[in-house]
């Protein structure tokens, strides 16, 4: 099955207010075709479900779900801002067969937010997408704009342990820092050494996963080897909350790929067998890193 390119609407959409990022349509049409090329992966499971797999999820009157992009460097550059703005795009494109991740209309929007609205069955599901660096060049970032981002980092990571109690699905996708994370802040190595020792950022996000009522139904860490870096505490501050947590390195496409496999597959109730292969990656067939751990329905 051949999907159609992304349309130059969509793609203005995408790249609007988005100035400070320097991802060119080349770019951007490649991150977005390497969400594309999962999708028909996964039209191609056909429309098979199992309700009763996900009665926690269905449980709920409306869906509230949260994919949070980490400041994603890779050496001069960051990469965050342009996945999410790829993923919020294909997800805006119209529904192939068998498919839930897409059909998704905007409903709002500021300069690192996305929030993505549709209606799947009898309720709605808003959906919504944050990225963390202020520029595509981290030399910048954390050069002359490194106070700036420092509040940005801070924010984003205050919105994502938020989320954590206020909403029913949360994943974060970006670098493990080693354990030392999750990777909301600028490389800072004064810092970065200290988290990894102390792993400070990780006591407010288990104060939240513990604070009681919470809607925490899911939540999925796509960042390299989480099962050996997070999967204690997570289960430590919150033991029945499911996980989707990956046992080795994760690419960047790969993850990408992974985040809109798992998206769809819980839209759709995916059986387990089709939500474990929605976790593997289309350009990765044989890297079966992602594990769902569920807890009793």
């Amino acid at each position: 099955m051949n999907f159609k390119p992304l349309s130059l609407l969509a793609l203005a959409a995408a790249l609007s207010g988005a100035s400070a990022h320097a991802f060119d349509r080349g770019q951007f049409n490649d991150a977005a075709n390497n969400l594309d090329q999962q999708l028909q992966k996964l039209s191609a499971q056909g429309s098979f479900s199992c309700p009763a797999e996900h009665k926690k999820l269905n449980s709920v009157k409306d869906l509230k779900m949260s994919l949070f992009y980490g400041y994603e460097d890779y050496e001069h550059e960051t990469a965050d801002a342009l996945h999410a703005a790829a993923m919020a795009a294909v997800l805006q494109s119209p529904c192939r067969p068998n498919l839930e991740a897409c059909g998704f209309k905007r409903v709002a929007k500021t300069a690192n937010m996305v929030r993505l609205r549709k209606r799947v069955g009898a309720r709605n599901v808003t959906l919504s997408i944050y990225s963390t660096s202020l520029t595509s060049s981290n030399d910048q970032n954390v050069g002359p704009l490194a106070g700036k981002q420092d509040a940005r980092g801070a924010a984003m990571r205050a919105q994502f342990n938020s989320d954590l109690i206020n909403n029913d699905v949360v994943f974060y996708a970006g670098h493990s820092r080693y354990g030392g994370g999750l990777g909301f802040d600028r490389p800072d190595m004064g810092r970065d050494v200290g988290n990894f020792l102390f792993r400070f950022p990780l006591r407010p996000m288990a104060d939240a996963l513990r604070a009681r009522p919470s809607r925490l139904k899911v939540l999925g860490l796509f960042a390299c080897d989480a099962v050996k870096h997070y999967r204690a505490v997570l289960e430590g501050a919150n033991p029945y909350t499911n996980l989707i947590l990956s046992h080795d390195d994760v690419g960047s496409d790969e993850g990408e790929q992974q985040q809109i496999g798992a998206i769809n597959a819980i839209l759709a109730n995916k059986c387990n067998a089709e939500f474990k292969d929605s976790l593997i990656s289309a350009g990765e067939p044989g890297h079966d890193v992602m594990e769902y751990i569920r807890r009793p329905e």
